[in-house]
């Protein structure tokens, strides 16, 4: 969906710069026009986020056989070549979603456990990851690499040979020496301690008040810079907690704002919505017109979480409903 956007910024290696309205200005109150003093007014607060540009690369390999044995319709009924860059450019996309859910330093998962017997052949070591966000974020045959849990060491690479999104578990060809129960998985292409890779939504959509977002300390906007949020304490969806979080961004940013949004979420969580839906056995409606459709209850069946439309993903984060207003967000080149 932000790829679709149409006023994609040219940046060079410098870090981008964002200007933000941060604070109001003006100064309003009862005034004296019978010559009484005006007083002095004040300006908006402005100020400036920046981003550091990183470079993604999505490495395709075919041999000069297989190209010469498919680049004509009288030797194969598809090219080759050009089958794989179309497959790689979609494979690219998902990659890229998949690192957008992370908080910036590349981690898509964490190791529950470590399994290294009774394997089948050519496979090293099978992880059970943790929840959230268990397997989803990896994929086949996906160069990983593995870091102790401060993100200070880097322990080796591997390669996945099976990922099981259901049952949460990955499959590798090579257990890097010093892995244990609660190392991390980072994409390819990491370097150091601290590694920092795409800003997603786990960055972005954050109450943190301490810490610095693209170069602002957060300490000096502790409210400009916190996205409302409602902490569902590991309970199961609730209206209550939908509307609650919704009438949060209504006080931070304005009504007019929640026109705007779009609720991310995993499938468990569109799936428990759902049930709350259809759980409620009898219904009397008021006939045609009137407020009678005022509260969704699915029989239209435009999904929405209280007049948001839902935009479900799977490799949203299980535990989260993100509401997100998508023209504030934009990528640059």
């Amino acid at each position: 969906m932000i790829q679709q956007r149409g006023d994609v910024e040219r940046v060079s290696s410098r870090n981008m710069r964002l200007p933000l309205e941060i604070r109001p200005g003006g100064k309003a109150g009862l005034a004296n026009m019978d010559g009484g003093d005006l007083g002095r007014g004040s300006g908006t607060v402005y100020d400036v986020a920046q981003v550091t540009p990183v470079f993604f690369r999505h490495a395709v390999e075919i041999t000069k056989l297989m190209e010469y044995a498919s680049n004509s319709p009288e030797k194969a009924i598809e090219n080759t070549a050009k089958r794989e860059v179309k497959n790689a450019m979609a494979q690219f996309r998902a990659f890229l979603d998949k690192v957008m859910q992370t908080n910036g330093n590349g981690v898509l998962g964490t190791i529950g456990s470590i399994v290294t017997t009774g394997l089948p052949s050519g496979v090293a070591a099978q992880f059970g990851m943790a929840k959230p966000p268990g397997a989803q974020l990896f994929y086949y045959n996906q160069t990983v690499q593995v870091y102790d849990p401060t993100l200070t060491t880097n322990r080796g690479s591997a390669n996945v040979l099976l990922v099981d999104p259901f049952n949460s578990l990955l499959q590798v060809d090579a257990l890097p020496t010093g892995t244990s129960v609660n190392d991390v998985i980072v994409h390819d292409g990491l370097t150091g301690a601290q590694p920092r890779s795409l800003f997603g939504i786990l960055y972005h959509q954050t109450n943190a008040t301490t810490g610095t977002w693209l170069n602002l300390n957060r300490a000096t906007y502790p409210v400009e810079l916190a996205t409302p949020a409602v902490n569902g304490n590991n309970s199961a969806i609730t209206p209550g907690a939908v509307r609650l979080a919704i009438n949060k961004v209504r006080k931070s940013l304005g009504s007019n704002q929640v026109a705007k949004l779009i609720a991310y979420t995993a499938l468990e969580q569109e799936h428990q919505w759902e049930q709350l839906g259809v759980t409620i056995s009898q219904i009397i409606k008021e006939g045609a017109g009137g407020r009678a459709s005022d509260l969704d209850l699915l029989f239209t069946g435009e999904k929405s979480m209280a007049g948001v439309p839902i935009k479900s993903s799977i490799n949203a984060n299980q535990t989260r409903v993100d509401f997100l207003d998508l023209s504030h967000w934009g990528h640059a080149r």
